[in-house]
């Protein structure tokens, strides 16, 4: 038996969920581990300087990325 493959949409919202899953996992590695986000488990907690500056940065980005591909839908 092949597997069906997904219709577009799914593709789409899994391409946008990465998006995100890949902020979560970059400053929450364990977090990135439990919902399977390749590269989690060998990632460790950030505490570097400026980490709520950086986080909010990049979460800024994300949503950024997330409001243009809305756009483009």
């Amino acid at each position: 038996m092949t597997p069906a493959t997904a219709p577009a949409w799914i593709e789409t919202s899994n391409r946008h969920a990465a998006i995100v899953l890949d902020w979560l996992a970059r400053f929450h590695p364990e977090v990135g581990s439990l919902f399977g986000v390749p590269g989690s488990d060998e990632r460790v907690f950030d505490l570097g300087p400026r980490i709520h500056e950086r986080r909010l940065e990049a979460a800024q980005a994300v949503a950024t990325a997330l409001e243009a591909l809305a756009t483009a839908l």
